[in-house]
C-alpha cells in the first residue's frame, strides 16, 4: 500500500513538473520572440543616424550674399566663406556629417532643394521665412537675424528726405533681386510693383546707380557688410538705412521634404543650433564679420 502510495505520488509530481516545464517553454518562449521582434525593429532606427551622417549633406546657395556667403576671389569656389557659411560648416562638423556645398543661382537652388528626387540637394540655408517655404520645405531652427533695408543714391532728386514707413516708398521705382522675399513689404504696405530683373544684389545696386531705380529693397547688414568687405562696389552716392517699422528677420536653413533622413536632420540640426546659440559660439562665429555678431539679443 505505501509502495502505491510512493509511486502514485511520483507519477504526478512528474507529470506537473512536465507541463509546468511546458507552459514555462512557452511563456519564455512569447518573451524570447518579443525581444528579438523589438531588437529588429530598433536595429535601423538606431544605426540609421551613423548611417544618415555617412551621406553627404549636399547644400547649395548662390555665394552673392555678403558677409554671410560670398567669394572672396570672383569665380573661385573655393574661395566660398562668410559668416553664415562658416556657422554651416562648424554645424556640421560637429554632426560628423560630410559637407558638399553647391554654387548656383538663388532661384534654381530653390527648385533644387524641392526636387530632391532628381537633383540629389538636400537644402538651402540663408533663406527668410514665407507662406510658400513653409510649405514646400522644412525650417530649422533661427541661426541668425538680419533687419530690412533699403538703399538709395544720395543724388536721386526723386528720394525723399526722410522714410518713416515703407509706404513712402510707394511713389519710386523699386528694385530687388529675383528669387528673393519681400513679403515682409508687401504686408506692411508696399503696393508698389517690385521689379526684380537684377539676378544678385550687385546688378541691382548697378541699377541703382545708373538711375534705372530709386530705390532698392534688402538687407541692411548685406549692404553694410558687403561693401566693408568691399564685396559690393558701390560709387561715393551710395546710402543705405534700415527699414522703419519691422521686426528682425530670422534666417534658416531649409531641408527638402522629399529627402529620406529629413526627420533625422531636422532634430539634430535643431539640437546642434540652439547648443550653440546657448554657448555663444554661434554670435562668435558671426562676430568675426559683423560687429552685432548673429543679430541675436
Amino acid at each position: 500500500m505505501k509502495t502505491l502510495l510512493l509511486w502514485t505520488f511520483a507519477s504526478v509530481y512528474r507529470l506537473s513538473m512536465t507541463k509546468l516545464r511546458q507552459r514555462f517553454s512557452r511563456i519564455l518562449g512569447v518573451i524570447t520572440q518579443k525581444w528579438l521582434l523589438s531588437v529588429l525593429v530598433s536595429l535601423p532606427l538606431l544605426s540609421f543616424g551613423t548611417t544618415a551622417s555617412r551621406s553627404p549633406f549636399v547644400v547649395c546657395e548662390d555665394a552673392l550674399w555678403p558677409p554671410y556667403a560670398y567669394l572672396e576671389k570672383e569665380g573661385d569656389p573655393s574661395t566660398i566663406t562668410g559668416a553664415s557659411y562658416d556657422f554651416l560648416v562648424a554645424l556640421t562638423q560637429k554632426m560628423s556629417l560630410p559637407l558638399d556645398f553647391r554654387i548656383i543661382p538663388w532661384k534654381r537652388c530653390l527648385a533644387s532643394v524641392k526636387a530632391f528626387d532628381v537633383s540629389g540637394i538636400e537644402a538651402f540655408f540663408n533663406g527668410g521665412t514665407n507662406a510658400k517655404r513653409m510649405k514646400t520645405y522644412h525650417r530649422t531652427h533661427a541661426f541668425y537675424q538680419t533687419h530690412q533695408g533699403y538703399a538709395y543714391s544720395k543724388k536721386n532728386k526723386h528720394f525723399p528726405t526722410q522714410v518713416k514707413h515703407i509706404r513712402d516708398l510707394n511713389a519710386l521705382r523699386v528694385c530687388g533681386v529675383l528669387g528673393y522675399n519681400y513679403d515682409f513689404e508687401i504686408k506692411a504696405g508696399l503696393t508698389t510693383v517690385i521689379n526684380t530683373y537684377s539676378r544678385t544684389t550687385q546688378d541691382a545696386i548697378n541699377r541703382i546707380q545708373e538711375r534705372k531705380c530709386d530705390v532698392l529693397l534688402g538687407t541692411f547688414e548685406v549692404f553694410q557688410g558687403g561693401v566693408q568687405l568691399k564685396q559690393l562696389v558701390v560709387n561715393s552716392d551710395f546710402a543705405y538705412a534700415r527699414s522703419p517699422g519691422f521686426k528682425p528677420t530670422s534666417f534658416h536653413l531649409w531641408i527638402s521634404r522629399a529627402s529620406p533622413r529629413a526627420a533625422w536632420l531636422m532634430d539634430t540640426f535643431n539640437r546642434y543650433i540652439l547648443d550653440m546659440r546657448r554657448s555663444g559660439e554661434a554670435d562668435e562665429i558671426f562676430k568675426h564679420y559683423l560687429n552685432d555678431g548673429d543679430g541675436f539679443d
